[in-house]
């Protein structure tokens, strides 16, 4: 055994700090995803609001039945817009949650890896030590019949 250090899964060890990398930009860009459509979905509550706002003004000065019906036409919009965005949410937060596990799972992955690689370090490090120790026993018990002639 040479004194290097030589651990066998290190391309294994890169592939998976590669794979843990990709799964962390794939959960950063699942997350502003949803972020996006969290906004969006609350532009669109705010839209149904004002849509509101407008169809009472609308009703409160009499105005024309074409006015009240395009009120009407623009809120029922707004809440289709809404609704279609809500669902867009329910599913990009399902896509993040599965950004999540995938990244947790090459976490974890990894962190195995590294773990296996640390103990085979320590180990190297030991037996390296261990035949040092011989080394210089054996060093000694040649010098120590000199010393003593």
């Amino acid at each position: 055994m040479n004194g290097k250090f030589r651990f066998r899964l290190d391309r294994v060890l890169a592939v998976r700090e590669h794979e843990e990398d990709r799964a962390r930009e794939g959960y950063a860009e699942r997350l502003r995803l949803e972020q996006q459509g969290a906004e969006r979905v609350q532009a669109a509550a705010e839209r149904i609001a004002r849509a509101g706002e407008t169809q009472r003004d609308a009703i409160a000065t009499a105005r024309s039945g074409a006015e009240l019906f395009a009120a009407q036409v623009w809120r029922e919009r707004s809440e289709r817009a809404r609704h279609e965005a809500a669902v867009e949410l329910a599913h990009l937060r399902v896509e993040l949650e599965r950004a999540r596990e995938a990244l947790v799972a090459a976490h974890r992955d990894r962190r195995a890896l590294t773990m296996l690689r640390e103990r085979r370090l320590d180990e190297h490090k030991r037996e390296a030590a261990r035949r040092e120790a011989a080394l210089i026993d054996d060093m000694a018990g040649r010098r120590s019949p000199a010393v003593a002639a």
